[in-house]
């Protein structure tokens, strides 16, 4: 489809708070533009320009003040690497000096850097991006570099909301979200998703698994919208922007299928909203659960490969499915690399990704270069090192990363199911389609409505304390916990701290025990 910038200018503008549109650049180092009219006179004419400029006017410290050298980074072979055989194998090492690599060496990499990232490293994420086929279906479109999920939805809610902006966002939601969204002055609306629930009763019958079933309920979100005017937000703005994490959803570890992608999008175009896509999860897509070979991991398959992945594993991004600019799609390091390393990008029409841009450039500016350098040297190292494209031995680093996820979410799923207190009724299973999170629903039906849920679950989370288990009372990531009682006793349990899955295991039976012990040997 073809779409011009004009076309997303005229079109999105609308969007833009007027805060973010004044927010420009001020500059004092580029030409006056009043005097653009001057000509050199007839004597500058006549002289030759000095080649060798001597640049006076850059207020940047050369690269000899530099306390720096080099910096050598050691790579592994695979997750929880913790071998030293490999330690000097010149394959496995990236070094980083003032001249290597040439298109993003030390003199640069610790100097003032572009606000919109280093040139390297966003040709590998829009190649990257293309490469697993998650590219729009226009042309204009862009990427800006930014530090960390967190410093990019800040950004993207200061550019496209303000006080009159209502924004949907998931029942169960990454919560900090809200922090952004209130503070640009907008308000959130919860729109409710489909959590599939495994039972002591339905865990043996033969209904097939409907991935359709799960992420966000398309039917409410279109309900909710077609009848905006006569609803309970009725006093509020139409929405504008809708927040949803897409897949491994957080909390909750459910997905939305591309299916009902397509049918939010449509719904996007009807009412013309906005799509802010944060994806952190979306590579570690977990396979179907199979109860009857619990430690099956396709992952392992020795014909498993990239490929493969890509056509039967992988769920395509919103930003596939965008014809016309009104999705945007946050990427983010901290999960398949490191978290501290706070770098993480936008990708979305050229025409918001410029307003962000102008945002980043009166606050943060850039996001680290040193940041970028590492991940990008550590990139062009797999690359080398296996003898493959920079997005095929980074794709190939993500499946080995989503295997050992995967790994982690059978021994849990195995061990819950074998338990006491699941076969007793006590709690259920949300078994997550990817992400780092396995949810279990407290049952509290046996109790004859002895307390609320909400009071019961700060009461057997006293139990789960005790008896040494940490976890996320969901209740507390609801935005209307009246609107999602029907799930309101969900624990987030993260699978990904742990050191080993034996670890995971003995965190299930202290779950098994603190529900038995809740259930069967509480004084009341």
């Amino acid at each position: 489809m073809t779409v011009t910038y004009e076309d997303l200018e005229r079109h999105y503008s609308k969007f833009v708070s007027a805060s973010a549109m004044r927010k420009k650049l001020v500059t004092f180092w580029l030409p006056d533009p009043n005097y653009s009219h001057l000509e050199e006179d007839d004597y500058l004419k006549s002289k030759e320009t000095k080649k060798d400029l001597i640049p006076l006017s850059l207020g940047l410290p050369n690269s000899g003040f530099f306390p720096i050298k080099s910096i050598d980074l050691n790579i592994v072979d695979h997750p929880f690497d913790n071998s030293n055989d490999d330690i000097t194998n010149p394959k496995n090492i990236a070094n980083i000096t003032k001249t290597n690599p040439v298109e993003m060496d030390l003199s640069h990499v610790l100097q003032y850097g572009d606000t919109k990232g280093l040139s390297p490293l966003l040709e590998f994420v829009q190649d990257f991006i293309k490469s697993v086929g998650n590219q729009p279906l226009y042309d204009e479109w862009d990427t800006i570099i930014a530090n960390g999920s967190n410093d990019s939805l800040f950004k993207i809610f200061e550019t496209l909301a303000d006080e009159n902006t209502t924004v949907l966002v998931e029942e169960f939601s990454f919560i900090p979200v809200l922090s952004a969204i209130y503070g640009a002055g907008a308000k959130a609306v919860p729109t409710k998703l489909k959590i599939p629930v495994v039972n002591k009763d339905n865990f043996n019958s033969n209904i097939p698994y409907n991935k359709h079933n799960e992420g966000i309920d398309v039917e409410y979100l279109s309900d909710m919208l077609d009848n905006w005017a006569t609803g309970p937000y009725k006093h509020m703005a139409k929405p504008t922007l809708l927040y949803t994490v897409t897949t491994g959803q957080n909390p909750t570890g459910v997905s939305t299928s591309m299916e009902n992608k397509q049918k939010i999008i449509d719904l996007a175009k009807k009412h013309d909203f906005i799509i802010i896509e944060d994806d952190p999860y979306g590579y570690l897509r977990l396979p179907l659960f199979n109860r009857s070979n619990p430690n099956e991991n396709i992952y392992q398959a020795d014909d498993f490969n990239s490929t493969r992945y890509l056509k039967d594993i992988m769920i395509k991004s919103y930003l596939s499915l965008d014809d016309d600019g009104r999705v945007l799609r946050l990427e983010t390091f901290s999960k398949v690399f490191a978290p501290g390393l706070r770098l993480s990008f936008i990708a979305g029409n050229k025409y918001i990704i410029k307003q962000i841009l102008d945002y980043t450039d009166v606050s943060t500016r850039g996001a680290s270069s040193v940041s970028q350098s590492l991940v990008y040297s550590t990139l062009k190292t797999m690359s080398q090192r296996d003898n493959k494209p920079m997005c095929e031995a980074w794709l190939d680093w993500i499946i080995q990363v989503a295997k050992e996820y995967t790994e982690r979410r059978n021994a849990v799923l195995k061990t819950a199911y074998e338990s006491e207190a699941f076969k007793k009724g006590y709690f259920s299973v949300i078994e997550p389609s990817a992400g780092m999170f396995v949810d279990f629903e407290i049952n509290f039906n046996s109790l004859n409505g002895e307390f609320c849920d909400i009071e019961g679950m700060n009461r057997i989370n006293k139990y789960f304390v005790k008896n040494g288990l940490g976890v996320v009372l969901a209740y507390k990531m609801a935005l209307d916990v009246e609107l999602s009682k029907d799930h309101s006793t969900l624990i987030r349990t993260a699978i990904s701290f742990a050191d080993e899955p034996k670890d995971l295991i003995e965190a299930v039976n202290r779950l098994n025990t603190s529900c038995i012990e809740f259930f069967e040997k509480r004084i009341k």
